[in-house]
């Protein structure tokens, strides 16, 4: 089972900070992340996008079990109630990681739910009290997702992964 971490995220300069006891709450994002490479003292780093200014777009994102590097996938308007992480869980040869059901390796889209009344409220997985959320698993190039919020208001977003299952995946973000 994955460690989790607990951490925030400056949006502004993308350095891990302190929680600190008084900041607006729509200046940072907290991410509780699955996080591989913990156990080995690797640190997720992650890319954070605004899907609010962000146009379509192809990216590249390294293994996170090889290189520990996520995208953040954030709205202005919904920064501190959700967001979405995609991880690229290549697992490296030999295997390394623990997601022995991906086999040669995805692209995994989580949903995080920092606001527990959108946990309570959700239409995407109603009755499922967990607020990480696994959306899509992307095992080939064919399979895509278009992102929801709780609600089930539309992201505006389709995701999909043109290489899915190497070291170096291709995410293509198009908006819908």
């Amino acid at each position: 089972m994955a460690k989790i971490l607990a951490t925030s995220f400056d949006l502004s300069s993308l350095s891990v900070v302190a929680p600190p006891e008084a900041a607006p709450v729509k200046s940072r994002l907290h991410v509780w992340a699955p996080v591989p490479g913990l156990s080995t003292g690797g640190l997720v780093q992650p890319l954070a996008i605004d899907l609010g200014t962000q146009a379509s777009s192809t990216l590249a994102l390294e293994a996170v079990e090889l290189r520990y590097k996520i995208l953040l996938l954030h709205d202005a308007a919904h920064v501190a109630g959700e967001y979405f992480l995609i991880e690229n869980r290549f697992p490296g040869a030999p295997l390394r990681n623990y997601d022995g059901p991906l086999g040669a390796g995805a692209v995994v889209i989580w949903q995080i739910y920092e606001d527990r009344q959108l946990v309570n409220g959700s239409v995407i997985c109603p009755g499922d009290p967990r607020f990480i959320r696994m959306r899509k698993v992307l095992r080939t190039p064919a399979e895509s997702e278009v992102l929801t919020w709780a609600g089930g208001s539309p992201v505006g977003f389709l995701v999909s992964a043109p290489i899915p299952d190497g070291e170096l995946a291709q995410i293509s973000l198009q908006k819908v």
